[in-house]
């Protein structure tokens, strides 16, 4: 069962434009996570299906989420969860 990271953001959120580039550019380091950012003023039943009512906000799931977090987070706090979704597969 294939690792998704979902990055819920909105065009007008500057916390949201300082944390896209730092998901984008750390997902590459894991092969088996797949990025998909979801704009929740674009997706609004996608990011009321999941609870989101501030942004940024990133889901990991497999096949259900198993993580959440709302808030952007620093890149070494980023890697250490990708790093533990991880090594639960």
């Amino acid at each position: 069962m294939s690792t998704e990271l979902l990055l819920f953001t909105t065009k007008t959120c500057g916390p949201c434009k300082m944390f896209k580039p730092i998901v984008e550019e750390t997902i590459r380091m894991f092969d088996d996570i797949d990025l998909v950012i979801v704009d929740a003023q674009e997706n609004p039943e996608m990011a009321q299906g999941y609870g989101i009512q501030s942004v940024p906000f990133i889901i990991v799931k497999r096949g259900h989420a198993t993580h959440k977090h709302n808030g952007a987070m620093g890149r070494s706090d980023l890697i250490t969860l990708l790093e533990a979704i991880q090594n639960d597969n």
